[in-house]
């Protein structure tokens, strides 16, 4: 029963005084006023106007830089060696493969075979000619990244220059197959 007694005595203490503490009602300015923004469309509370944000707008990437005038025409004019040397290469290829099929199965030193082997040797040559602007272009495409310009009209280049001289590797490659050495 003491214990009670003390307990009661403790509690009365702590509701006495009431204007010491503050209240814990809302307070004027606790209380919402004015305006404000409203969320994004999901997030909207009671029957607040739903305005969907705008979407921010793409920033319009910026074109790829060139490279220099100067570097720009060397890449440019080799690739067109490139190009008309694959020509050549392709103008004389239907006549090493006609050539080619004629002596399949011939015996080494007869016409048919030497007619090939000149046919081949001609397409080869004309290889090693598309081969020396692919080689230019490799040395100013080393040129241009010492001196850290851009490089991406170069790599296009010399990209479409190793697929030419790939497929002439591999037609040559077709054609030295089928006929015996």
């Amino acid at each position: 029963m003491l214990i009670g007694t003390a307990l009661s005595a403790a509690l009365s203490a702590c509701a006495g005084a009431s204007d010491d503490y503050p209240s814990l009602a809302i307070r004027e300015v606790e209380r919402v006023r004015g305006g404000f923004d409203v969320p994004p469309c999901g997030e909207c509370v009671e029957d607040a106007q739903c305005v969907a944000p705008s979407p921010a707008p793409t920033p319009t990437p910026a074109p790829p830089p060139e490279l220099p005038t100067s570097y720009a025409q060397r890449t440019a004019a080799l690739l067109a060696d490139v190009r008309a040397a694959d020509a050549a290469f392709q103008s004389s290829l239907a006549t090493a493969r006609n050539r080619v099929a004629a002596a399949r199965g011939a015996a080494l030193g007869t016409p048919a075979w030497g007619s090939a082997q000149v046919a081949l040797a001609d397409l080869t040559s004309k290889r090693s000619a598309t081969a020396i602007p692919v080689t230019d272009l490799e040395k100013l495409a080393v040129e241009i990244e010492l001196e850290q310009l851009p490089n991406i009209q170069m790599r296009d280049a010399y990209q479409e220059a190793v697929r030419i001289i790939q497929a002439q590797d591999d037609a040559l490659e077709g054609l030295y197959a089928q006929v015996s050495r």
